[in-house]
């Protein structure tokens, strides 16, 4: 994120996003962390596989290939 100006900033964003990369300050508010309990959850643990920490995959929802 880098402020342009007093009324713009421009945020680095992922080449297949097709959004314009700079914002008017009336459109942005800061981040806030969930307060609501049970909404965030934590990762589940590592599965060890030759002393090597791995995941296993148990669902692939959606993909997207992109050609940045």
């Amino acid at each position: 994120m880098k402020q342009i100006n007093v009324m713009a900033f421009q945020f680095k964003l992922l080449c297949f996003m097709i959004i314009h990369f700079m914002f008017h300050v009336s459109l942005l508010q800061p981040y806030h962390t969930s307060t609501i309990l049970g909404r965030i959850h934590d990762p589940p643990p590592p599965i060890k596989v030759d002393g090597e920490h791995e995941y296993e995959v148990e669902d692939i929802l959606d993909s997207w290939v992109s050609n940045c």
